[in-house]
């Protein structure tokens, strides 16, 4: 007699729970990996991106200008990564604010 009930011997001695077949535990493991991997990768971007901080640079029109890397002042003007990773150069009279973010 049989110790496992409800369930079959599969073709290597494997137990094997009835109305199951190899194609949809192998589909269920993938769902499952390929879930946890997404759920890997939000969470690496969200921790990626939450950490660097930026800079709104106002000038005295009100215009305001995100600066990724902190604007230093050289020779009378603020120096600063823009949006694109070109270096911004605005002549500091006409800086109002500089804010982090």
């Amino acid at each position: 007699m049989n110790a496992n009930l409800g369930a079959s011997t599969g073709t290597q001695g494997q137990a094997v729970l009835a109305g199951s077949s190899p194609a949809v535990r192998t589909m269920s493991r993938t769902i499952l990996m390929t879930r946890t991997f997404l759920w890997l990768m939000a969470l690496a971007a969200v921790a990626v991106t939450g950490c660097r901080p930026h800079y709104e640079v106002t000038l005295n029109n009100a215009t305001k200008i995100s600066a990724f890397s902190k604007p230093k002042r050289v020779e009378g003007f603020y120096v600063f990564k823009g949006v694109n990773g070109e270096e911004v150069r605005v002549f500091a009279g006409r800086v109002q604010m500089i804010e982090r973010k």
